[in-house]
C-alpha cells in the first residue's frame, strides 16, 4: 500500500468537484460597440455592472480579449440574477451575456 494514495485521490476528487461547482457559476459576456466607440476599461465596466448587480456577493471579471469577458459569481443565485437581466444596455454600449462553455473562444 502507498500511504499517500488515498489522500491524493481524495484531493484530486475534491479539486474536480470544486471546479465543477465554479463552472456552474460562470458566464461569458460580449460588449457590443457601435462603430467608432472605444471599449470601456475593465474598471469602468466593473463599476457599471456593480451598480446593476448590486445585490450580488463579490464577483470577478476577466477580459478574454476582443470585448469578451468571463464573469464568475460567488453563488449560483447571483449568477441567476445576472442571467435574468439578460442583455444589458450600458448606454451607448450593450453587454450580451452568454452561457459559459469550456471551449469558448473570443473569435466565435
Amino acid at each position: 500500500m502507498y500511504p499517500n494514495t488515498n489522500h491524493f485521490i481524495c484531493s484530486s476528487l475534491l479539486v474536480r468537484i470544486n471546479f465543477a461547482k465554479q463552472i456552474k457559476r460562470r458566464l461569458h459576456g460580449c460588449l457590443i460597440l457601435c462603430k467608432g466607440d472605444k471599449p470601456y476599461t475593465m474598471k469602468d465596466l466593473y463599476s457599471k455592472l456593480s451598480t446593476l448587480w448590486k445585490g450580488a456577493a463579490p464577483w470577478r471579471m476577466v477580459s478574454l480579449g476582443r470585448t469578451f469577458y468571463e464573469f464568475q459569481f460567488s453563488s449560483y443565485e447571483d449568477l441567476r440574477l445576472a442571467w435574468a437581466a439578460g442583455t444589458t444596455n450600458l448606454k451607448p454600449r450593450i453587454l450580451r451575456l452568454l452561457q459559459w462553455t469550456k471551449d469558448f473562444t473570443p473569435s466565435t
